[in-house]
């Protein structure tokens, strides 16, 4: 089994909390871990902290809120 975890985001502080307990999940990994930037107007790149495991699997998109 694959699965895949998408996490809109405005970018506020409980995105590092949402990473990190997912992170510490058991279970198999996903596949992707997919944050999307909902952010309007940003003028900066979303900062996305990210355990090492899951760096590899980690995109981030912008969705345009």
């Amino acid at each position: 089994m694959t699965y895949d975890v998408v996490v809109p985001t405005v970018g506020r502080p409980s995105l590092a909390r949402t990473l990190a307990g997912l992170a510490a999940g058991d279970g198999p990994l996903p596949g992707r871990v997919i944050v999307v930037d909902d952010r309007r107007d940003a003028a900066e790149p979303l900062n996305v902290d990210v355990a090492a495991l899951w760096r590899e699997r980690t995109i981030v998109i912008r969705g345009g809120g």
